[in-house]
C-alpha cells in the first residue's frame, strides 16, 4: 500500500540528535528571571507540566448514527471524523492550547453540509447533532471479510472515521540526550516530526493506527534510539505491524515490539530510522551545522500500520497515552518527556542514574524534571524548524522563556511563525 503520509503539507520536519556539552551541576536561579539569556537560566514554576496541547472530550449526541467532522478552523480540513449516536463512544481530541474554538460539520440528508463553531471552554465539548443529519449506513457491513488492512482512505471515506494527532497534521519531538546532566539546550539532539492517525469503526473504537515519522536532524553522537510506549495498550493487543512506506532511509528501518504478554504498556522500537541515504559522509551529525543543511526531500520519512487484534477504545489511545522517548541499551538509560515514567529499564534504574534529586515542589510527577523544573524533551503540536548546533534554544525561539516562566499561561504560540517568535539566523535553513 502506498503511503498517504501528508494529511497536511509537510513544511518543516525536524530530527536532530545534537552533540551536548555536559554540565553535571544543575544551576539554581536566585529568583524570578524575566529575561534569561539561556534555557538553563530560566526560572520555571513548580508544577508546570510543559504541555502545549490539551485533550478535549467530545460528547456528541444524535438520534441516529451519523458522522461528525471536526476542524480547528472554519475553512480547514477536518482532523477528526467521528460518529455520534447508536452507542458510539465519546472521543478525546487533542488540540494546541491556543485553539479557542472547534468547528463541527455534519452532512444533511440532502447532501449539503452544515458547520457550527463550538467554543472550547474546558476539558469537555458537548454537541447534539440536529435531527436532519444524514444517517450513516455501513456499506461494508455485509461485505466479505478480508485479511488485508483497510486503507486510511477507506476509514475516512465510506466505512469509518479517524482521529489525527496532532490536529495540525505533523508535530515535532525535540530531545536533549545527556540526562541526568544538562546539555547545551539547543534541543536538537534528536528532533523528529511525527504523525499518528487512529482509524476507527462506527462505534469510535480503533482497529488500526498509522504512524509516520520524519527524521530531520541528528546532532548527537550518543547511540539513542526512538521508542513509543502505548500506555493504554497491552502487547498482546497488537496483531501486526507493517511498514507502509520508506523514503531515503535504510532498508533495515522497522518498527518492532520489544515486550510481550498482557501487561501494559506495549513498547515499540523504531529500528535504524536515524540512518539516511543522503547524509554527507564522514559525520555522525545530520542537518544541524552551517554548510551541511539538507533538502527537505532528502530526509528520511517512514510510516507504519499497526493493526489491533480487536477494537480498542479511544480512551486507551488518547494522545496523553502516547509516550515517545529515547533510550540506549548499552547504558540502560532512557529519556522521556516530563512526567512519563521509565518503562524500558524501570524506576529503580532511573533512580540509580539520577545524580540530583527531582524537585519535591513539582506535583506533576517525579520523572524527568530537573530540580529546577527543566526538562530533556518537548513535544510541539506543529512542524517547527530546529536550532543550529550549540545555539541555545532561546536564541532561536525568544518567547519560549516567557511561555515556560509563566507556567504555560502567556505566549502559548511561542513556536509559531507569528512576528517576534522566531530568530531565523539561529534556525536551520533547509535547502
Amino acid at each position: 500500500m502506498k503511503i498517504k503520509l501528508l494529511i497536511l503539507p509537510l513544511v518543516a520536519i525536524v530530527v536532530a540528535a545534537g552533540s551536548c556539552v555536559k554540565n553535571p551541576e544543575t544551576p539554581q536561579p536566585d529568583g524570578p528571571q524575566t529575561d534569561p539569556g539561556t534555557v538553563k537560566e530560566m526560572a520555571v514554576p513548580a508544577g508546570f507540566d510543559w504541555k502545549m496541547s490539551r485533550g478535549i472530550t467530545c460528547n456528541f449526541a444524535s438520534a441516529h448514527l451519523t458522522r461528525v467532522y471536526v476542524a480547528s478552523a472554519a475553512d480547514a480540513e477536518p482532523f477528526a471524523v467521528v460518529f455520534a449516536g447508536d452507542g458510539a463512544e465519546p472521543v478525546t481530541l487533542n488540540v494546541p492550547v491556543p485553539v479557542k474554538s472547534l468547528y463541527v460539520k455534519y452532512e444533511k440528508a440532502d447532501g449539503t453540509f452544515v458547520t457550527k463553531e463550538l467554543p472550547v471552554m474546558g476539558a469537555t465539548l458537548a454537541y447534539t447533532v440536529p435531527a436532519d443529519s444524514k444517517e450513516f449506513v455501513d456499506v461494508a457491513a455485509g461485505a466479505a471479510k478480508t485479511t488485508e488492512s483497510t486503507t486510511r482512505a477507506g476509514y475516512a471515506g465510506s466505512n469509518g472515521g479517524h482521529i489525527l494527532y496532532p490536529a495540525a497534521g505533523w508535530g515535532t519531538l525535540m530531545f536533549e540526550d545527556l540526562w541526568p546532566s544538562y546539555g547545551d539546550y539547543d534541543f536538537n539532539d534528536l528532533v523528529v516530526n511525527y504523525q499518528v492517525d487512529l482509524m476507527m469503526q462506527n462505534k469510535n473504537q480503533a482497529r488500526e493506527m498509522f504512524i509516520a515519522l520524519c527524521v530531520r536532524a541528528i546532532g548527537g553522537k550518543l547511540p539513542y534510539d526512538l521508542y513509543l510506549s502505548l500506555r493504554g495498550v497491552r502487547p498482546d493487543q497488537i496483531a501486526d505491524i507493517k511498514m507502509d512506506d520508506l523514503q531515503n532511509g535504510a532498508q533495515s528501518c522497522d518498527l518492532v515490539k520489544v515486550n510481550s504478554g498482557n501487561s501494559r504498556p506495549a513498547i515499540l522500537k523504531f529500528v535504524d530510522i536515524k540512518q539516511n541515504l543522503n547524509k554527507p559522509g564522514g559525520t555522525t551529525f545530520l542537518n544541524v551545522r552551517p554548510g551541511e543543511e539538507m533538502k527537505t526531500g532528502d530526509l528520511t520519512v517512514v510510516s507504519f500500520n499497526v493493526t489491533f487484534r480487536n477494537a480498542i477504545s479511544t480512551r486507551d489511545l488518547a494522545f496523553d497515552t502516547f509516550d515517545f522517548f529515547i533510550a540506549r541499551d548499552d547504558q540502560q538509560q532512557e529519556i522521556h518527556l516530563a512526567g512519563f515514567e521509565p518503562v524500558l529499564f524501570g524506576a529503580d534504574r532511573y533512580r540509580a542514574l539520577r545524580t540530583q534529586p527531582t524537585s519535591n515542589a513539582n506535583t506533576q510527577s517525579e520523572y524527568y524534571y530537573s530540580n529546577d523544573n527543566l526538562v530533556w524533551g518537548i513535544c510541539i503540536p506543529a512542524e517547527i524548524p530546529h536550532a543550529y548546533e550549540t545555539r541555545d534554544f532561546l536564541t532561536a525561539y525568544p518567547n519560549f522563556a516567557k511561555w515556560a516562566q509563566s507556567g504555560g499561561v502567556s505566549n502559548t504560540d511561542w513556536y509559531t511563525d507569528a512576528p517576534g517568535n522566531r530568530n531565523p539566523e539561529n534556525l536551520v535553513r533547509m535547502k
